[in-house]
């Protein structure tokens, strides 16, 4: 899973720069393919991220308060990898990518603690495809 917590004084900087949203069930907040405007936080709520076009490759995730979704996309300037869409009803905060760009650039305890939650979504995703990988592996060795 990637890093939950960010710390309360990299939380307070978000709020500062973000802007707060509710959300209903069902509301896709980003799609896979789309361009990216920024990320969002998880303040309440659930929100399931799945891969459109191989499911099996990254199965979906369900996450909740806490979580910094859309980071890749948002700090890479590229589409969105994944879509995120509202399991229940969420209050979300939305930093736009500018914002947060300069929040990680102006402030070194900010950006270390973005970029090791982009490190752990990037160590979760190679063990996923490793161990999908090897699944598929085993099931064609007999």
């Amino acid at each position: 899973m990637p890093r939950k917590r960010l710390s309360p004084e990299v939380r307070k900087k978000l709020e500062v720069v973000a802007i707060p949203m509710r959300k209903e069930r069902g509301t896709i907040l980003f799609r896979e393919g789309t361009p990216c405007p920024g990320a969002y936080l998880i303040r309440r709520g659930k929100v399931r991220l799945t891969l459109d076009a191989a499911s099996r490759v990254y199965p979906a995730r369900i996450l909740g308060s806490g979580f910094l979704i859309g980071l890749p996309a948002t700090l890479s300037g590229g589409p969105y990898s994944l879509t995120a869409q509202v399991k229940e009803t969420c209050r979300v905060d939305f930093i736009p990518r500018a914002k947060l760009l300069k929040l990680v650039r102006g402030n070194p305890r900010v950006g270390i603690q973005i970029l090791r939650t982009l490190s752990d979504e990037i160590f979760l995703m190679r063990n996923v495809a490793k161990r999908r990988l090897e699944a598929a592996s085993s099931l064609h060795v007999h």
